[in-house]
């Protein structure tokens, strides 16, 4: 299925829910980026491509929110809310976005969802869909930040566990570098991917 194709049938699909979105021309540019390498690297990978680029198109669809309003969101649908999101609630948005799609019946496949959850932070035991999204999250082509250009090359022909343990490596030490709290969700993702090997 060919990109366009899967675009045109989200937009018929999801008509309400892109209708509501409100986004900066900024997150719009990272959502393209994110979408075109989410449909590449589900081909490369051998994933559900629509899934791929759903899960893409969504992910942050309430990331430009008030923080204030994330956390009444997050309220009304009962999630629970970490230590570590608490003290930092504008991670939080991946989590309310996919409760809120899945308790208003808008997107119910269980793949796509996980992959919107954890896109930020990344899970220990996660699906090969939340795999690829948290690596294009980081990588993507509108992505400019130290080093995001030798981590696309490192991660070219590198298995999709060898790709998610390279951003989420990079990941940590960025954080460690700039002295800032690692996220436990980040570190239990990097622990498990060691313990259970590649």
């Amino acid at each position: 299925m060919q990109l366009t194709k899967i675009l045109i049938r989200i937009d018929k699909e999801y008509e309400k829910l892109l209708s509501e979105m409100k986004i900066s021309d900024k997150r719009k540019s990272h959502i393209v980026g994110c979408v075109e390498m989410s449909f590449a690297l589900a081909q490369r990978y051998d994933l559900d491509p629509y899934k791929a680029v759903l899960a893409a198109k969504f992910h942050d669809y309430f990331r430009e929110v008030d923080i204030s309003e994330i956390i009444e969101l997050a309220k009304n649908l009962n999630v629970t809310i970490s230590d570590f999101e608490l003290r930092f609630p504008r991670v939080l948005h991946g989590k309310v976005a996919a409760t809120y799609f899945s308790a208003n019946g808008y997107i119910e496949d269980s793949e796509i969802l996980e992959a919107i959850e954890h896109h930020t932070l990344g899970e220990a035991g996660v699906g090969n869909l939340s795999k690829l999204l948290f690596i294009v999250d980081a990588i993507e082509k509108f992505r400019i930040y130290d080093g995001v250009e030798a981590l696309r090359t490192e991660i070219e022909g590198k298995s999709l566990d060898e790709a998610y343990i390279l951003v989420l490596k990079r990941t940590i030490i960025d954080m460690i570098r700039k002295n800032k709290i690692l996220a436990p969700a980040t570190i239990g993702a990097y622990n498990y991917m060691m313990e259970v090997g590649l």
